[in-house]
């Protein structure tokens, strides 16, 4: 298979784009490059040349079909290859499965010291095996999830039961506090307004004493005076009126 390979990536890379040919045309010069590419650097020019050696060409070079035709067959060979997982001792195709050391290899690596003696089968027969082994170890891990999966969605459901019960704690606890408020702004209003009542009552009583004491006081004030006027008269007329004075 190494036989094959008898061109390298630079042999189909464009000198300008360094990528592989796309649509390669044929210069005058027999150098080739990509039509775009040539096209995109004629853009630049005052006359078309070759963008590798400046030698001037004509206005419409053809298609390289043959070069193109290469890089489409490099480019097939290169994806098939890209595809396949070769043996990276021999560069063959693994076709092989050594059963003793777990692992595919190649006719080369068969035939070679490293596997004398080794139990083979297909890699086609290999791969049914293990891939049914592979499913056999998915039952069980497939029924741990479908168990996680169902023990979260128990927790989601409690998360979900807890802030419903949450928020409706929160309602009532708040309407509580509000008919609380409401119940002691009324308590303290009606308190309040008998506080007042009280005092008005009180102070209408303790005004009409102060308005008796007064009356009292000015009536006891009038016989002071009467009293003190019989002192500034004589002797004879204070025994006199002693007995209409001590009446008063």
């Amino acid at each position: 298979m190494a036989a094959k390979r008898i061109f390298a990536d630079e042999d189909f890379t464009c000198p300008v784009c360094c990528d592989i040919f796309t649509d390669p045309v044929l210069l005058q010069c027999s150098h080739s490059v990509c039509k775009a590419c040539v096209e995109q650097y004629w853009i630049t020019k005052p006359f078309r040349q070759c963008p590798i050696c400046r030698k001037r060409s004509k206005r419409n070079p053809p298609i390289n079909l043959a070069l193109r035709n290469l890089c489409e067959a490099f480019l097939e060979d290169r994806n098939q290859r890209a595809s396949e997982v070769l043996c990276a001792l021999h560069d063959e195709k693994l076709k092989l499965f050594c059963l003793d050391d777990k692992e595919p290899v190649c006719l080369v690596c068969r035939d070679s010291s490293k596997h004398k003696d080794h139990r083979f089968r297909p890699v086609d027969e290999a791969v049914r095996d293990v891939k049914e082994e592979i499913r056999r170890t998915l039952i069980p891990l497939n029924e741990k999830k479908r168990v996680l999966e169902k023990a979260k969605q128990t927790f989601i459901q409690k998360e979900q039961y807890v802030q419903s019960q949450g928020k409706t704690t929160e309602k009532l606890i708040k309407e509580e506090f509000l008919k609380l408020h409401q119940f002691l702004f009324k308590e303290q209003e009606s308190r309040m307004t008998a506080v007042r009542e009280e005092r008005r009552i009180k102070c209408e009583i303790i005004q009409k004493k102060v308005e008796t004491m007064d009356r009292e006081i000015s009536s006891v004030i009038q016989i002071i005076r009467e009293v003190e006027k019989r002192l500034g008269v004589n002797n004879i007329s204070v025994l006199q009126n002693f007995k209409d004075t001590l009446k008063q």
